[in-house]
């Protein structure tokens, strides 16, 4: 009974988090990416990670920086149709951007949860 109990308060205490992207949003086209990210600064929303700061420089880099003290910074490109980063602690990445209204979502590789990007 205590190891049902201990189950059961573990499952109550996890973050849910959205994995789907808003019914509005749509996917930006591989040859909008650059222009919706290079040179621009934004706060990003996490239910799992709390909210942090992604910078896309215009000479192809970017830089995060978490309210949790997590700071990391690398390469990132557009690929096709999904923008990615190469960065040296979060590791490589691709993820396609989805945009709804001036919101921009992308769907983490680490746990599949969506998150938001708004512009600073």
């Amino acid at each position: 009974m205590a190891a049902t109990f201990c189950c059961l308060c573990s499952a109550t205490a996890q973050t849910t988090f959205p994995t789907e992207y808003p019914p509005e949003a749509t996917a930006v086209p591989g040859t909008d990416i650059t222009s919706r990210l290079a040179g621009k600064v934004f706060t990003v929303k996490s239910a799992t990670s709390g909210n942090w700061r992604l910078e896309f420089d215009n000479r192809g880099y970017v830089f995060v920086d978490t309210d949790q003290g997590f700071r990391d910074n690398g390469p990132w490109a557009v690929r096709g149709e999904q923008w990615c980063t190469q960065l040296p602690k979060a590791g490589d990445n691709c993820s396609t951007l989805f945009v709804a209204g001036d919101v921009l979502f992308y769907k983490r590789s680490r746990n599949g949860e969506v998150v938001s990007m708004t512009l600073r």
